[in-house]
């Protein structure tokens, strides 16, 4: 309705038995656009799944071999991607990276004064 750009933290990794995997599974099928962003090491698998959420971007990708900082920005705020973060609130563990992803990927929009 709002269209605002949707990041997500799965807090509570640190418990026993909690499968990362399956998770980013459950997450998938719920929506198709959410991506792993947690180790968002530019790797060849990172990029073709970002690049899978748009058509004209995965063109862009075959032509290239890239995914631009801008592309990644306008599919969140198109709301084609939602990334994932996963981590432990109380240990501060991922905390650290979800918020660079934050500050990273957020469009800034300025308003008129």
């Amino acid at each position: 309705r709002y269209r605002i750009p949707t990041y997500l933290f799965v807090n509570k990794m640190d418990l026993p038995g909690v499968d990362r995997k399956a998770l980013m599974g459950e997450l998938k099928r719920m929506e198709e656009g959410c991506v792993d962003f947690s180790d968002d090491d530019n790797s060849k698998a990172f990029m073709e799944e970002l690049a899978m959420c748009d058509e004209a971007l995965l063109d862009r990708y075959i032509d290239n071999g890239i995914v631009e900082k801008k592309d990644i920005i306008a599919l969140i705020g198109e709301r084609k991607v939602f990334p994932c973060y996963f981590g432990s609130a109380l240990k501060l563990s991922g905390v650290e990276e979800f918020l660079s992803g934050l500050e990273q990927y957020t469009k800034r929009i300025s308003y008129p004064e």
